[in-house]
């Protein structure tokens, strides 16, 4: 048997990248964006991982639901998307209660009258919710 001969010392290599944006018990994923978006919408995933802004009234869609977006792009860059767990929504003036998607991705705190209710989650304070989205239902 051959005695084993170490020819260097290893050193340690340079860290990689830094990974996605995210906060602590959140399920958070980077996708594509198929338009412009911003953060805070409410989006739907087509089969290539492209997302796109999801409207309470979209049949077609509803059931794709992915999550809601976390930072903006513009159409063919890269967005962050979390959908479950705790999410800071700073400029949305929440009332603690309710939260369901509305026209065009918009989070709101009015129950939609038409098309399909989905319930998203909870607002826990002014600028905070969790997300915890249910089966969407058509109204």
């Amino acid at each position: 048997m051959r005695p084993i001969e170490f020819l260097e010392i290893g050193i340690q290599g340079l860290p990689g990248p830094p990974g996605p944006p995210g906060q602590p018990g959140a399920a958070a994923s980077v996708r594509t964006a198929g338009a412009t978006l911003s953060a805070l919408v409410g989006v739907w995933e087509d089969a290539d991982g492209t997302v796109w802004a999801l409207d309470a009234a979209d049949a077609l869609h509803i059931n794709l639901f992915v999550g809601v977006t976390t930072t903006a792009a513009n159409a063919g860059g890269e967005i962050h998307v979390q959908n479950s767990g705790p999410l800071n929504a700073p400029g949305l003036s929440l009332t603690p209660g309710p939260v369901w998607l509305g026209a065009d991705g918009t989070l709101t705190q009015t129950v939609p009258a038409s098309g399909y209710s989905l319930y998203l989650g909870a607002a826990v304070s002014p600028s905070r919710l969790v997300l915890s989205p249910a089966v969407p239902f058509q109204l």
